[in-house]
């Protein structure tokens, strides 16, 4: 039965056509899936570049803005606006939130209240009188390769930046 199964077995192992077209489909699946997540991570890259620069020109503009009742309003409308839209954002995949923190009649811009606060995210949703707001960005990544893990990227395109609101003081 070995001896058979030797026989039959020995031609096929010892043909060398077909060898490099064996090697070439076998290799070139884990290439092209290299290469797809090295573009994956470059524009990954990209687009965190892009979500720090568009929020912080928002925040800028709405920060110093007088009178207004929801800063996350004004900011999302700032992100989706026209003169914020990057080729490669989808600005609708932007979602706003502020906590605010110190009362400009209580406290003062130093206190160590307001510090403790803002490190333990115990902010106020009411912007009257606040100092400091916490604008927390969220950019929600669609990849465009199905293999990469949404749910590991989305964290890190979440932006927490904390602002003077300079008219408030």
């Amino acid at each position: 039965m070995i001896l058979s199964l030797n026989k039959i077995l020995k031609p096929f192992l010892t043909n060398k056509k077909g060898v490099s077209t064996v090697e070439f489909s076998l290799t070139i699946v884990i290439f092209l899936v290299i290469v797809g997540s090295l573009f994956e991570l470059a524009r990954l890259s990209i687009l965190s570049a892009y979500v720090d620069s568009s929020s912080m020109l928002a925040i800028r503009e709405v920060k110093n803005t007088e009178n207004i009742s929801n800063y996350a309003t004004r900011v999302q409308e700032k992100l989706n606006s026209k003169q914020q839209d990057w080729n490669w954002l989808n600005n609708s995949s932007f979602s706003v939130s502020v906590k605010y923190y110190g009362d400009k009649n209580k406290t003062g811009a130093n206190n160590s209240d307001v510090i403790q606060n803002i490190i333990n995210g115990n902010g106020d949703n009411n912007p009257k009188n606040a100092i400091w707001a916490e604008y927390i960005i969220n950019y929600e990544y669609n990849p465009m390769f199905s293999w990469f893990p949404k749910n590991l990227v989305n964290p890190m395109m979440q932006r927490n930046i904390v602002v003077l609101q300079e008219h408030e003081r």
